[in-house]
């Protein structure tokens, strides 16, 4: 007696595939991908578009320092020359004396972090009405360093409006 097996009596078998297998490991690679590209470039936008905000804040708290006429103690009876935001060491500070760009306190950084400004000026806020030393408006642009992308601007008006 001779027993023959057929494709027909055999159970299908259970599991997954191989290839089911590789396939749905290169979609779960391709999708984390995109994920963390995407984080990375909103992560980047964000710190940009914060340094830009503190930027902006301390100009104006320098701007305002001026217009109040805030000066420290140790300048004694000499007046105030002003509150200068210097753009090239990324800080500000106020001066007093006569002529003086000496600060009077330690200056203070304009924002935190590794970012570089398309300005190197020293903009000086004038005592009491706030305006600056500039000729014309000037736009700050703020980018990561080592890269052009994502970029933030900043403008400071002629009568030491900041935008």
């Amino acid at each position: 007696m001779v027993l023959l097996y057929s494709h027909r009596n055999l159970k299908p078998s259970s599991g997954f595939t191989l290839i089911e297998l590789l396939v749905v490991a290169a979609m779960i690679g391709i999708t984390t991908g995109i994920g963390v590209a995407a984080y990375n470039s909103f992560r980047d936008r964000q710190s940009v578009e914060q340094a830009a905000k503190n930027l902006k804040s301390n100009l104006v708290l320098a701007r305002s320092n001026a217009i109040s006429g805030r000066k420290d103690p140790s300048c004694g009876g000499n007046t105030l020359n002003g509150w200068y935001a210097d753009l090239d060491n990324k800080n500000y500070y106020g001066t007093c004396g006569s002529g003086s760009t000496t600060p009077f306190s330690s200056p203070k950084p304009l924002f935190e972090g590794n970012f570089g400004l398309s300005s190197t000026n020293t903009i000086l806020f004038k005592p009491l009405i706030g305006d600056t030393d500039l000729d014309d408006d000037l736009t700050i642009t703020v980018t990561p360093t080592g890269t052009s992308a994502p970029q933030a601007q900043v403008t400071i008006g002629r009568g030491g409006q900041i935008n």
